[in-house]
């Protein structure tokens, strides 16, 4: 059994490597940059054109691009009487304007962070609000989706003794505002050879998780969710009838699961996720013959996640 978790370890990680990269990008709106500035030097012209580009790649939403767009955002900056300003809309919207009173960058973020906000592409119609399929389009138009690879130390305590399971996990989820609705599977496994005594040899969890985050637009924000999903353990150690002979046992049922972490670069296309998890299973550890093991295992679960 363990050659079985470390083959679906390895299958996890490669499909985290397949998929990551391109859901990464597939909800952000693919946005064309347009800037009218009379008079300003070439080389100035360029920066700016930079900073724009890169404050819309900071915002989870959207995305700039040169090729083909699904919005089209267009900046103007212009001097009047001594003062510069800042005009910029998108689609459709009523153009919003700023005064360059400090650094052009501050400016520049205090705009399009109304603008993009208000991007018609990505705002709904009243009567998409109501109910629970107003709430469903929602998740589906304006959430944003996130692949999480981690790696982590599984821990738990079984007759007397302390263990640890190294841990790798694939774990999806949709995000909107403060909110996230995720799946996480995850597979522990003993990477030496069985013990003599009594251990578990490997974890299987499936679980559905809800989650809130402290702030939903911070760079770095702490979190805490709950998870319900399915557990499959695998025990091996001596019968108690006859220390010398070993077995293995094999039991499966609901497990709870609390969630606590702090999310950092969350405005970047690459996420650090750094998380506790602890694992309550809501069935008790035992073979057919009862001749080894009976006892409740809850685990506890440190580790890092790499998100995309």
């Amino acid at each position: 059994m363990p050659r079985f978790l470390h083959i679906t370890s390895l299958v996890l990680g490669l499909l985290a490597c397949t998929w990551l990269p391109s859901r990464a990008s597939a909800q952000r709106t693919a946005t064309c940059v347009e800037l009218r500035a009379e008079g300003l030097a070439e080389a100035d012209r360029q920066a700016l054109d930079s900073l724009l580009r890169s404050e819309i790649d900071r915002h989870r939403t959207h995305i700039s691009t040169h090729g083909e767009c699904t919005s089209h955002l267009v900046v103007e900056l212009v001097a009047l009487e001594g003062h510069r300003y800042l005009t910029a809309r998108i689609g459709w919207q009523v153009p919003d304007r700023v005064e360059v009173e400090g650094t052009l960058e501050q400016a520049v973020s205090e705009l399009l962070s109304v603008v993009l906000h208000n991007d018609p592409v990505r705002l709904r119609r009243p009567d998409q609000d109501a109910g629970l399929g107003g709430a469903l389009h929602r998740w589906k138009t304006e959430g944003n989706t996130v692949w999480e690879l981690e790696l982590a130390e599984l821990s738990g305590r079984l007759d007397q003794r302390f263990f640890g399971l190294p841990s790798v996990a694939l774990h999806y989820r949709r995000e909107l505002a403060q909110f996230s609705l995720g799946l996480r599977v995850a597979v522990a496994s003993r990477t030496d050879s069985r013990p003599s005594y009594l251990a578990p040899v490997g974890l299987f969890n499936v679980a559905f998780e809800v989650r809130y985050d402290a702030s939903a637009d911070a760079s770095t924000s702490a979190y805490i969710g709950g998870q319900l999903g399915i557990e499959h353990q695998w025990l091996h150690g001596p019968l108690r009838s006859d220390p010398n002979s070993s077995d293995s046992s094999n039991s499966t049922g609901l497990a709870l699961g609390l969630r606590l972490g702090v999310e950092l670069f969350r405005m970047t296309n690459t996420r650090l996720d750094l998380f506790t998890l602890l694992s309550l299973p809501a069935f008790l550890s035992r073979d057919q013959a009862h001749d080894m093991v009976k006892a409740w295992l809850p685990t506890l679960t440190v580790g890092v996640g790499l998100g995309l």
